[in-house]
């Protein structure tokens, strides 16, 4: 959000109150979740269920989405006033997925701006936040001051944004991407700052950073008082640690606990996320509310869960049948980014507080009911049935995938998880994983015709090492030694250090006489295989065994 200088005016700083917002608005709720999580240790993490974060994204970040779309899009002057980002932007970023889908190169420059772009995102949001609170309680913001605090802001995202291009930095050893044993994929590209640049940069930028925050927060608190600077101080806290602190610390390889650390970021960047959105639908709630048209918060909610959820859905539903990208594959992370980018174009247009509309609604509470009867005609009922018929399909998705497979393949009912799948599969959210996971349940079962079957759907969906090897075993107990050869050798071009491929090619080849081959794979997985795999070091040195029976050939 974009600011100018006002004069303050002495009023209360809360939109909905002081708990709602210092819980919503201000990351109080995060605060104490990330307090449990610290206090509990990684125990929070393993006992969570797995529906918590599928349920929470869906009720929480795809309405954040649909927020800015009703924003931009529901009424017609808006939609011309932000024609420059609502139509020419869009087309862009549309155009830039289209060409990720058939180039991975280009997807994931596209994945590579939206994560880079995303820390800003938060940090904007964070920043004019930050001055609406101290406007409305109307804390005076000369311009030092004003440039303190933004500048407080501003290094915490440089600093971020240097450590995640770094050359060692978290995002490039699959945090964030997709899986090392897969071909072609949506790959995050960090620019790779050199070892040398970072150690400067890292610890001058977070000097620069806690200098800033001081001095802003010395010159508020000569002028303000604790009620009304107490919303700025705990969103400072807060965006201390979604952004400032772990980078530092990542950056020293000093993480105290596994919540500020990287091996799990994916996870705990998950609640940042979650709270991001939390207080994007508390301050779009807000506006939302001052409009003529405001008929309660359930209609309001249900509007930008609409809205959110078909951003997700639709795009697989029209690019599936093309089969150019499976779901796993690449195709939800790319669908992610553009979405992201978009809502941040469309985002950084229509929330600055210099904007009479939205100054007159969030810094002074009026009504935002300027709009004429033209103005008024939004989103016809054709995009509102699309919409409704993408949140049950998402609904469909989210219970098949969390609910009905695991339960199925719990009771060992293959068959069933095969029907789930293929139902899936019509609308495009067919799974390669599952499929591996399913080829290697009918294995166990002495299925090997269908085991084999369900691997070459999990590879037409992706390539994947896994993939590979379960086709190969399934030829292997087809006796099918030749093509099983191939499978495997296919498997190790994509993951060279797999040991389960090491090992089973070497049991094909002595199978099959060709001791000399075999011999110098389980050379290679005698040394890849660690201590802590002693069900594989016996495999080795009992095949070992047989073969040094046998002369080489």
């Amino acid at each position: 959000m974009s600011v100018s200088v006002v004069a303050p005016e002495r009023r209360s700083p809360w939109l909905f109150g002081p708990l709602p917002d210092l819980l919503f608005g201000c990351g109080v709720l995060y605060l104490l979740i990330f307090s449990v999580i610290a206090f509990v240790g990684p125990g929070f993490r393993v006992s969570q269920p797995v529906a918590v974060f599928p349920l929470l994204i869906l009720l929480l970040s795809a309405p954040h989405y649909g927020a800015t779309i009703l924003r931009v899009y529901e009424h017609r002057r808006d939609r011309r006033s932000y024609a420059l980002f609502s139509v020419w932007a869009t087309l862009f970023v549309v155009a830039w997925f289209v060409l990720g889908l058939a180039d991975a190169r280009a997807g994931s420059w596209l994945l590579t701006l939206f994560l880079t772009w995303s820390p800003w995102h938060y940090t904007g949001q964070n920043y004019g936040i930050s001055v609406m609170f101290l406007r409305r309680g109307g804390v005076p913001l000369d311009p030092t001051t004003k440039r303190a605090l933004y500048a407080s802001f501003l290094l915490s995202f440089l600093l971020t944004a240097v450590v995640l291009h770094g050359e060692a930095g978290p995002l490039g050893y699959g945090v964030i991407d997709a899986p090392t044993d897969a071909g072609p994929a949506i790959r995050f590209l960090p620019l790779g700052i050199p070892a040398w640049a970072t150690s400067v940069a890292t610890p001058a930028i977070a000097i620069a950073w806690i200098a800033a925050t001081v001095l802003a927060g010395f010159r508020l608190a000569a002028v303000g008082s604790a009620r009304s600077l107490a919303p700025v101080a705990w969103l400072v806290a807060t965006h201390s640690l979604w952004f400032g602190i772990p980078y530092v610390l990542f950056h020293y390889d000093r993480a105290p606990i596994e919540s500020l650390g990287f091996d799990l970021r994916t996870y705990y960047f998950t609640w940042i996320a979650l709270a991001h959105a939390l207080q994007y639908l508390w301050i779009t709630t807000y506006y939302a509310r001052a409009s003529a048209e405001w008929k309660g918060f359930g209609r309001h909610y249900g509007k930008v869960l609409l809205a959110g959820k078909a951003l997700f859905v639709a795009p697989v539903i029209l690019v599936a049948p093309f089969g150019v990208l499976s779901h796993d594959a690449g195709l939800a992370l790319l669908i992610s980014s553009a979405v992201n980018v978009h809502h941040f174009i469309l985002d950084g247009a229509i929330w600055k507080l210099r904007n009479m509309r939205v100054a007159k609604v969030l810094i002074r509470s009026g009504d935002d009911d300027d709009e004429d009867a033209d103005a008024r005609k939004g989103l016809g009922g054709l995009y509102w049935g699309v919409a409704t018929a993408c949140l049950a399909t998402g609904l469909f998705v989210l219970w098949t995938d969390l609910i009905g497979i695991p339960r199925k393949m719990r009771a060992g009912d293959y068959a069933g998880v095969a029907r789930s799948l293929d139902r899936l599969g019509w609308i495009g959210f067919d799974h390669e994983s599952r499929r591996a996971q399913l080829a290697a349940g009918f294995l166990e079962d002495g299925k090997v015709g269908v085991a084999a079957a369900q691997a070459r759907r999990s590879l037409a969906l992706s390539e994947s090492a896994e993939g590979w090897r379960l086709l190969g075993d399934a030829q292997l107990r087809a006796r099918a030694h030749d093509a099983a050869l191939e499978s495997y050798r296919r498997g190790l071009a994509l993951d060279p250090d797999s040991l389960p491929l090491l090992i089973r090619l070497a049991q094909t080849h002595a199978a099959t006489g060709r001791t000399g081959p075999a011999r110098d794979l389980l050379q290679r997985a005698s040394t890849l295989a660690g201590a802590d795999d002693p069900h594989a070091r016996k495999t080795i040195a009992a095949l070992a065994a047989k073969l040094a029976e046998k002369p080489p050939r």
